[in-house]
């Protein structure tokens, strides 16, 4: 990969214990010859080689490259693994690193006030 627009380390753990260290990087979109636009990505340690995603504009390429990421974690971690931030070893928290939109649009219920507190009006 030329040059990265994203990178993390991770330890991904398998469910049987086996420790990997692995590094996902996502390039930057580029223009290609056929009119769309690529946007490689690697994750190293999981999948071996670099993907080119394709998209319309370089926009939607690098959107679909980070939803191509996203389901390759969601893929592990349902199966069985575990992902750890590799600087600190805590858990890796796909969904705030990849917000899911399954929940747009719905309106969280209001968190009751502490007893003894006054509410703003």
């Amino acid at each position: 990969m030329r040059s990265t627009t994203a990178l993390t380390e991770l330890i991904c753990i398998r469910p049987r214990g086996m420790r990997i260290a692995v590094t996902v990087a996502i390039g930057h979109p580029y223009p290609r010859s056929e009119g769309d636009w690529g946007c490689a990505v690697a994750i190293s340690g999981l999948d071996e080689g670099l993907k080119t995603i394709h998209g319309h504009d370089s926009l939607q390429a690098l959107c679909l490259a980070l939803t191509f990421v996203r389901s390759r974690l969601t893929a592990f971690v349902a199966d069985g693994g575990r992902i750890l931030i590799s600087s600190t070893s805590e858990e890796f928290p796909v969904d705030a690193y990849f917000p899911s939109s399954q929940g747009k649009g719905k309106r969280r219920p209001a968190r009751p006030a502490p007893r003894g507190a006054r509410r703003s009006r």
